[in-house]
């Protein structure tokens, strides 16, 4: 359900006995996850932000 309403955004399903989770996202701050979970609140309201380490790809290094 998650990837048909936010296509674009990187999702990681887990399975942890009894339950399933889902993890989406790379924010690189907790801002950036708060403005995103306000978005998929409407549609998920049980959502909420869990602190993980992600990989961040296309940095742009202004020299």
């Amino acid at each position: 359900m998650f990837s048909r309403a936010f296509p674009s955004v990187a999702s990681y399903l887990s399975y942890n006995v009894p339950s399933y989770k889902i993890k989406v996202g790379n924010f690189e701050d907790r801002k950036e996850a708060s403005a995103f979970l306000r978005k998929v609140n409407k549609a998920f309201p049980a959502a909420f932000i869990v602190p993980d380490v992600v990989t961040i790809k296309n940095i742009n290094v202004i020299k």
